[in-house]
């Protein structure tokens, strides 16, 4: 995960759901954007996104540092939503969701995997803060929790808990 041979590595970039202004257009009715963050592979395949959106750029470069720099003391869950039939991980810090993959999968293993490689891609980014992309009124859209509760999870079959940074060949998808 640390850098493909045209020298590119995992890096975080920030998305916002405003209109980039222009001399010829000047969005109507502006409301105050919205930025969140992705983490991409070097092949731009996007490994996991933050839990919320940030009202501000500089609070969202702000958090996604602090999840680098502390991703050692991060704990993760894997959950499984019976509804849906599919699994999802969840990346907390001090007992708060930070992180949570792009989409569900339909195996444990896969899972496991994806989340896996999200926190090695997390501890081999660079500093370097990309521009903020604006990407109009729908790019946030998945960042609204669906559902009448506030997880958006609907049933909750399994969860598990990995403390510290996940070692090879630990499981951290375990069922309990």
């Amino acid at each position: 995960m640390s850098k493909d041979p045209a020298g590119k590595s995992a890096r975080f970039i920030y998305i916002s759901d405003d209109v980039k202004e222009s001399a010829w257009r000047v969005p109507p009715g502006r409301v105050p954007p919205r930025v969140g963050w992705r983490l991409v592979a070097a092949n731009n395949r996007s490994l996991g996104r933050s839990w919320v959106v940030y009202p501000s750029f500089d609070e969202c470069v702000d958090a996604a540092a602090r999840l680098r720099e502390r991703i050692d003391d991060v704990t993760s869950s894997a959950l499984f939503d019976r509804r849906q039939a599919n699994w999802s991980w969840t990346v907390l810090l001090d007992e708060t969701p930070v992180a949570v993959c792009v989409h569900a999968y339909r195996r444990r293993v896969e899972c496991q995997r994806a989340l896996e490689q999200f926190v090695v891609a997390v501890r081999t980014t660079t500093e370097t803060v990309e521009e903020l992309r604006h990407y109009g009124p729908n790019a946030l859209r998945v960042y609204n929790r669906p559902g009448p509760d506030a997880t958006g999870i609907v049933s909750l079959v399994t969860t598990a808990t990995v403390p510290g940074p996940l070692a090879a060949g630990r499981s951290a998808c375990s069922a309990t």
